[in-house]
């Protein structure tokens, strides 16, 4: 769906606004930017507020990650499970091969591990490294596009020993979740609150998101009775909420900040006797 400004009412409200008082444009400027703050915050990745949103992200964030890197656990087991390889005879089986790898990872020797992988030639160990957590390195390179995610049909890059190291860096990833949203939930603070009672198609910023904010927040807020300025600092909010997004979202609140403007002097026009 495409929405656009609609230019009778903008041009209307423009030439409406020289009549407003200081304090009104003032005033209108802070409610309007206050209402595109909760707009931002809604649309901008994980698109939405609610709980499941959240979750659905964080699940999205730990597959990833668990696309990139296995314990040695986990793929001993998928190792073990996997079809003969062609051409392989009785004595070089997976659940064989699968033994000798956990049997060489505790012994700690990582290039007699990759080898037996390397033979098994099973998707998606193609080329899998073996060795002690690299801290994400192999994770940030397997991200791709313009989102960053890590494709569907990712190969394995590397197996470690134990997942300690591992689930830190995944819980810290995902902790990330929201913290584009929690820039907007601030700017909306700065302005008057979290709450969408009366705001069309957006609901109040959630108490997640508003938890980000103290530990997170990146939102600043300019406000003069000509403009209204809302700032995000978090380095990837372009992913987070594209063009085509933020044209969209800003074109709604152009429009309804137009309206009120004509309302607001329909309305003193009417009080002063001229209506």
């Amino acid at each position: 769906m495409k929405l656009t400004i609609e230019e009778k009412n903008l041009t209307k409200a423009l030439a409406l606004w020289g009549k407003l008082t200081n304090e009104e444009a003032e005033m209108e400027m802070r409610k309007s930017g206050r209402v595109l703050a909760l707009r931002l915050t809604n649309a901008t990745e994980p698109f939405g507020m609610n709980a499941k949103v959240r979750k659905t992200s964080e699940k999205a964030v730990e597959t990833g990650i668990s696309q990139v890197y296995k314990t040695a656990k986990i793929a001993g087991k998928e190792l073990k499970s996997a079809g003969t390889p062609k051409g392989k005879t009785k004595t070089q089986n997976p659940e064989q091969a699968a033994k000798a790898f956990l049997q060489s990872i505790k012994k700690g020797d990582y290039h007699q591990s990759e080898e037996i992988v390397r033979r098994l030639g099973m998707k998606p160990y193609i080329y899998t490294e073996v060795g002690s957590f690299d801290g994400g390195k192999l994770h940030q390179l397997a991200r791709y596009g313009s989102t960053q995610r890590v494709p569907k049909n990712q190969y394995v890059r590397m197996i470690t020993p134990t997942g300690s190291e591992l689930n830190k860096y995944k819980k810290r990833k995902m902790s990330h979740v929201g913290i584009a949203k929690a820039a907007w939930a601030e700017c909306a603070a700065k302005l008057g609150g979290f709450s969408g009672k009366g705001v069309k198609g957006v609901k109040s910023i959630t108490e997640w998101i508003q938890k980000l904010i103290s530990k997170y927040g990146r939102g600043t807020v300019t406000v003069t009775d000509k403009y209204v300025e809302l700032k995000n600092s978090v380095p990837w909010i372009g992913r987070a909420l594209g063009p085509g997004t933020l044209k969209q979202t800003l074109d709604i609140q152009r429009n309804t900040l137009a309206k009120s403007v004509i309302e607001i002097v329909k309305h003193n026009s009417k009080k002063a006797g001229f209506a």
